[in-house]
C-alpha cells in the first residue's frame, strides 16, 4: 500500500500523464493502420466529408471512423502534454524522470503519427525523415549527458516545435487530408495548405536541435569545470 501511495501521490500526476500519453501511441498507430486498409469498408465507414465551395467535388476531406477516433486520441494525448507541463511548473512537481522522458514521449507520439501519414501520402516523406534524424541526434546527446548526471530540460524552441507539429497533425486529422496522388488535380492547393505548418515545424525542429546541442555542450563543459 505504501508503494502504491507513493506512485499515485499528487506530485506524480505529471509523470502519470506522461506515461498515459505513451500508452496512447500504439493505440493511435493501430487505428491509423486499420484505417489505411479498411477506409469506407464495414464498420470503418466515412463519418463526414467537409463541404468546401472552392473544391470541385464539393467533398474534399473524408474522415472515417478509425481516423476520427485516432484524431480524438491524439488531441487527448496532446492535452496531457500541456497539462503535465503546466502542473509541473505551477506546483513545482518537477522530476528528472519528467525532464528526461517528456520530450521523448512527445517525439514518439508525433513521429509515429507522421510516419503513418507519410505512408498514407498525407505528408511528404522527408518531413518525418528530417524530424526523426534531428531527434536521434539530440537524444544521443541527451543520453550522453545523462551518463554524466546532466539533465537538460526542453527549451523554448523545442516546445514551439512540438506545438507546431501537433497543430499540423490536427489539421490533417480533421480539416485537410489530400494525398500526394491528388497533386495532378485542384487538390494540390489543399496538400500545400495542410503541410504548411509541418514545414514550418520542420524548420523550427532544426533550429531547436542546434539549440539543444549548444546547451548540452555548455552543460557538459560547466560540469567538467565543477569537477
Amino acid at each position: 500500500m505504501t508503494g502504491n501511495k507513493k506512485v499515485f501521490c499528487k506530485q506524480n500526476i505529471p509523470n502519470i500523464l506522461l506515461v498515459s500519453r505513451m500508452i496512447l501511441v500504439p493505440v493511435i498507430v493501430a487505428l491509423l493502420i486499420a484505417d489505411f486498409f479498411t477506409k469506407g469498408d464495414g464498420v470503418n465507414k466515412i463519418i463526414y466529408s467537409m463541404i468546401l465551395p472552392f473544391d470541385r467535388d464539393f467533398k474534399y476531406t473524408k474522415v472515417s471512423l478509425f481516423f476520427l477516433i485516432a484524431g480524438c486520441l491524439f488531441i487527448i494525448a496532446s492535452i496531457t502534454d500541456w497539462l503535465d507541463g503546466f502542473l509541473a511548473r505551477k506546483y513545482n512537481w518537477v522530476s528528472d524522470f519528467g525532464k528526461f522522458w517528456d520530450p521523448i514521449a512527445d517525439k514518439v507520439l508525433i513521429n509515429s503519427v507522421l510516419i503513418c501519414f507519410a505512408a498514407a501520402q498525407y505528408v511528404p516523406f522527408y518531413i518525418p525523415v528530417i524530424m526523426i534524424a534531428r531527434d536521434v541526434i539530440v537524444d544521443a546527446q541527451r543520453m550522453s549527458a545523462a551518463k554524466k548526471n546532466i539533465v537538460v530540460a526542453a527549451n523554448y524552441w523545442g516546445k514551439l516545435k512540438t506545438v507546431l507539429q501537433m497543430l499540423g497533425v490536427i489539421v490533417i486529422f480533421f480539416f485537410f487530408n489530400a494525398q500526394y496522388d491528388d497533386l495532378h488535380s485542384s487538390k494540390w492547393v489543399f496538400y500545400v495548405i495542410q503541410n504548411l505548418m509541418l514545414h514550418i515545424a520542420t524548420i523550427v525542429s532544426i533550429v531547436s536541435g542546434v539549440n539543444y546541442f549548444i546547451n548540452i555542450r555548455k552543460a557538459v563543459k560547466n560540469n567538467g569545470h565543477k569537477n
